[in-house]
């Protein structure tokens, strides 16, 4: 499993760029692999890997108003 994430700005120029007015919950996973394969992204290879990261509040813990994330359980 992968869970990603990328940063809401990168998201917003993206849909600038592709002249695409789509909310985070509109974006396909396709998008969501061409902007992370872009931007300064991050990724962890487990759930638990994620939550440690998420609950001690680390230097890469997404926030709801910045990141976007995605799980990808065949990965």
């Amino acid at each position: 499993m992968k869970v990603r994430v990328i940063n809401f700005n990168d998201f917003a120029d993206y849909c600038d760029k592709n002249d695409l007015d789509l909310g985070i919950h509109e974006l396909t996973d396709e998008q969501f692999m061409e902007i992370y394969n872009n931007s300064y992204v991050w990724e962890f290879d487990s759930l638990e890997g994620f939550a440690t990261e998420f609950n001690a509040d680390g230097s890469y813990a997404p926030t709801p108003n910045s990141h976007i994330i995605r799980f990808f359980p065949n990965e």
